[in-house]
């Protein structure tokens, strides 16, 4: 993702995606706070990844048309 390598994002979207579900798996059993906040964190992380593979997506859809 560093290197802006396209295939890289949805990768990270679904391992994130597996966490995150892995987690809700995790509090059904433990009741754990610090499942739900570390949840939060991956969702977030989700988003942004999202918003910068859109982001690099555009860019290089402009670079093909100029």
């Amino acid at each position: 993702m560093l290197r802006e390598l396209w295939w890289a994002f949805p990768l990270a979207i679904a391992a994130f995606t597996a966490f995150v579900v892995y987690q809700f798996y995790r509090y059904s059993h433990t009741h754990s706070f610090w499942l739900l906040v570390l949840s939060a964190t991956d969702i977030v992380v989700i988003i942004l990844t999202w918003m910068e593979y859109r982001r690099l997506l555009r860019h290089s859809e402009l670079g093909r048309r100029a």
